[in-house]
């Protein structure tokens, strides 16, 4: 048996279709708040320590921050201008590289990112003043403490754009 293709009415005929169609998407609509994605704050973390990195990285994720990974203070630097983080978090116990060094580096090459530096080292405070470093925290770390002076610093953040040109 073999079935004959029906005739479709006019267009004109079938008011529902019509009707349908101004609600499913056939005229464009004005652009609402809704339609909005909210951006992210990316977070730029340097830990030579792989599980402390991925400890911190829940953290910090589960307060609604994108965090990108490098395992020096060194690969933060040289991902700087790929990734454009909000903010750096860098940790000095790196064992394979200066990690002062490559903060300075960091501090001159962005200076409008904030730094936060962490650290296991007593006395660092000039040194880290006199790395361009916002805020230096040493451990054992205060998890909420470190939540507050990030949203802090990207609150009070120096431009909208994170990588000086």
């Amino acid at each position: 048996m073999r079935l004959e293709p029906t005739a479709l009415p006019p267009q004109e005929d079938n008011l529902a279709a019509t009707h349908r169609s101004l609600w499913l998407g056939s005229r464009p609509r004005p652009a609402t708040g809704y339609f909005f994605v909210v951006m992210k704050e990316r977070i730029l973390l340097a830990d030579g320590d792989e599980p402390v990195r991925k400890m911190l990285a829940r953290v910090l994720e589960s307060a609604g921050y994108v965090v990108l990974h490098a395992s020096t203070a060194s690969q933060a630097a040289s991902l700087l201008d790929s990734v454009q983080p909000h903010l750096l978090l860098l940790d000095m116990q790196s064992p394979q590289d200066d990690g002062w060094l490559a903060c300075k580096a960091i501090t001159h090459a962005a200076p409008n990112v904030p730094v936060i530096v962490i650290t296991s080292w007593p006395n660092q405070s000039e040194l880290a003043l006199e790395r361009g470093v916002d805020v230096l925290m040493e451990k054992p770390l205060d998890m909420s403490l470190l939540l507050k002076n990030i949203q802090e610093l990207l609150h009070n953040s120096k431009t909208p754009s994170p990588v000086a040109a």
